[in-house]
C-alpha cells in the first residue's frame, strides 16, 4: 500500500489523535462535498414530509420474526386517556381515565351504568392489557375471512385513545376450532391475530364483569367507626356513638382500656358497654362480605324483604356516611342487602349478626349506681309491711333498724340495694302497684327512690322517682334484698354478690 495513502498514528504535538497526510486529504475532498450534498438533500425531503398534512395517528408495532414476540400493541397503560367498548349484547360503555390527587391512575365509567361501583383494580387493569398485547400467532392472509374468523358478526370492539392523538381499534370474533384463544383484527392495518389467556379474558370483559359488589371501601379497624345505628321496623332507633375526649394512642386504640369508650344515645342515654359495642356490633360490622348480585333496579323488594327493611346507618372518621338496608336471609343464609343509592339487590355470605340486637344490652346493666361514701341513709318498704332504715354515715357508725352491724354486713346490704340489673324493656307491658320501695338519702340531702311493681311472677317493673318504668327486673334479685334482712335478724353473716 502507498505510505501516502495510510493514516499516520504517530502523536504530533504530544496529541494521540491520528493526523492525515496532505496527499490523502487531497483525496477524501470529494468524498466530504458529495457527503454535504447528501445530508442537505435529506433535510431538504424531511422538511417536504413535515409540510404533507398527515392522517389521525395510530399505534404502530415492530414486525416480528419467528424467534421474536407478536407485538399487537406496545404503550403504557399511563398513556391510555380513554377506553370505548362497544359489546353485541349490551350497551356500549367508556372508561375514563384521570389521576387522584396521590398521582395514581383511576379509572371512571360512563355511558350505560354508571350508576354502580366499579372495581378500581379491574378498571387499571385493563388500561395495561390494551397497551401493551401479544398474539399467540399471526393470521396469513385474512383479507376477505371475516364470517371464518368472526368478525362479521363481532363480539366486542374496543377503541383506546391514547395521549398524544394515537388511538388503536380492536375487534374481537370468534374462538379459535383449538380452543385455545379468540381471533382479534386490528381495524386500521387489517392484520388478524390469534389471542389468548388471560388476555383474550380481559379483552373479553363485559360492563358486568367490572363491577364491585362490595358495599362500601372496607374498613381496616373497628376505630375508623365513629357511630352506628340500627333501626328495625316498628321498633326504636338504636345509635351507639364513640364518645369525646377518650384518649387514643397512634393507631386509634385506647390508652386506657377499661374507661368508657361508648354512648347509647337512642333511644335511651347511657354510657355502652364497650365489648359489647366493640364484639358484637363494630367487629361483624367491618366483616360484613357480599357474596353475589342478585338483580340490578329491582322491582318487586318485597320478595326480599327490603321494602320494610332494617337500616344500618354507619359514620366514618373520614366524615362518610354508609346505608345498609337489610332484608330476609336468603337460600345461602346470608341477608339480602342494598347500600346507599345503588340500585342493586346484593346478599351477604353470612348473615348480619348485630341487627337484632336489643339496646339494653349496650346500656350499663345497673337500673341505678350510687357510691357508698356518700350515701347517709336508706330506706326500705318490703312487701310483708316490715320497714327498715339502713344508716350509713358515709361509712361510719353503720347500723340497720338501730343496730350496730359490721363492715362486712353493711357493705353486702349496700351491694344487694344497688345490684339490679336491666333485664330488657317494658315496651308498654302492663304492671300492678309498686309492691317495693327504696329511698337513698344522699350525704348532701338529695334523695333518689326506686320502686319494683310486678309485670309477672318472674319480672317486675322498675320504677325511677316516680318516672314511668322503661326497664324490668328479675324477682330473684328482689329476694335475694329480702333474705339480707331475714339474715341480720337472725345474727348472721350477708353473703357477698360476688
Amino acid at each position: 500500500m502507498d505510505e501516502k495513502n495510510i493514516v499516520e498514528n504517530t502523536p504530533v504535538d504530544g496529541e494521540n489523535t491520528p493526523k492525515v497526510k496532505k496527499s490523502a486529504a487531497k483525496k477524501w475532498k470529494p468524498v466530504i462535498i458529495t457527503a454535504i450534498i447528501c445530508v442537505i438533500a435529506a433535510v431538504a425531503t424531511l422538511g417536504a414530509v413535515l409540510l404533507i398534512p398527515q392522517q389521525e395517528n395510530v399505534v404502530d408495532f415492530a414486525p416480528a420474526d419467528e424467534h421474536e414476540d407478536i407485538i399487537i400493541s406496545n404503550k403504557s397503560a399511563k398513556m391510555v386517556e380513554s377506553i370505548e367498548v362497544s359489546p353485541s349484547d349490551g350497551k356500549d360503555f367508556e372508561i375514563i381515565y384521570t389521576t387522584d390527587m396521590e398521582g395514581n391512575q383511576v379509572g371512571v365509567v360512563k355511558g350505560a351504568g354508571d350508576e354502580f361501583r366499579y372495581n378500581n383494580s379491574d378498571l387499571y387493569t385493563i388500561a395495561g392489557y390494551v397497551s401493551y398485547i401479544l398474539a399467540v400467532e399471526e393470521i396469513k392472509d385474512p383479507q376477505g375471512r371475516d364470517d371464518e374468523f368472526g368478525f362479521d358478526k363481532p363480539r366486542q370492539k374496543i377503541k383506546v385513545n391514547f395521549k398524544g392523538n394515537q388511538k388503536l381499534e380492536l375487534i374481537l370474533g370468534g374462538d379459535a376450532p383449538s380452543g385455545d384463544g379468540i381471533y382479534l383484527k386490528r381495524a386500521d392495518t387489517g392484520r388478524v391475530y390469534l389471542i389468548g389467556g388471560s388476555t383474550a379474558e380481559m379483552l373479553m370483559m363485559s360492563l358486568v364483569d367490572y363491577r364491585d359488589i362490595s358495599l362500601y371501601d372496607a374498613y381496616s379497624t373497628i376505630y375508623e367507626i365513629n357511630e352506628i345505628s340500627v333501626k328495625r321496623p316498628n321498633d326504636d332507633k338504636v345509635t351507639i356513638r364513640r364518645k369525646e375526649g377518650v384518649k387514643t394512642n397512634a393507631d386509634g386504640t385506647p390508652q386506657d382500656e377499661n374507661a368508657p369508650r361508648f354512648e347509647l344515645v337512642s333511644p335511651d342515654k347511657s354510657d355502652a358497654d364497650n365489648s359489647i359495642v366493640e364484639d358484637k356490633v363494630l367487629t361483624p360490622f367491618i366483616g360484613i362480605t357480599v357474596y353475589d348480585l342478585i338483580e340490578d333496579h329491582p322491582k318487586d323488594l318485597s320478595k326480599y324483604g327490603l321494602d320494610d327493611p332494617t337500616v344500618i346507618e354507619v359514620k366514618d372518621k373520614y366524615k362518610n356516611t354508609h346505608v345498609i338496608k337489610v332484608g330476609d336471609v336468603g337460600d345461602k343464609g346470608g341477608h339480602y342487602v342494598m347500600c346507599d343509592d345503588v340500585p342493586s339487590v346484593l346478599v351477604t355470605e353470612m348473615p348480619i349478626s348485630f341487627v337484632d340486637i336489643k339496646h339494653t344490652e349496650f346500656m350499663m346493666k345497673l337500673i341505678w349506681s350510687h357510691d357508698f361514701v356518700n350515701v347517709k341513709q336508706i330506706q326500705y318498704t318490703l312487701p310483708n309491711g316490715s320497714n327498715h332504715t339502713f344508716v350509713v354515715s358515709g361509712g361510719t357508725n353503720m347500723t340497720v333498724d338501730g343496730t350496730s352491724v359490721s363492715q362486712d354486713n353493711a357493705i353486702n346490704l349496700f351491694m344487694h340495694t344497688i345490684q339490679f340489673e336491666i333485664q330488657d324493656s317494658v315496651k308498654g307491658a302492663s304492671y300492678g302497684a309498686a309492691t317495693h320501695k327504696i329511698v337513698v338519702t344522699k350525704t348532701d340531702d338529695s334523695t333518689q327512690t326506686l320502686e319494683f311493681a310486678p309485670i309477672n311472677e318472674r319480672h317486675y317493673a322498675a320504677i325511677i322517682n316516680g318516672q314511668p318504668a322503661k326497664y324490668y327486673v328479675n324477682v330473684s334479685q328482689i329476694t335475694e334484698l329480702e333474705d339480707a334482712f331475714a339474715i341480720l335478724a337472725t345474727g348472721g353473716n350477708i353473703p357477698s354478690i360476688f
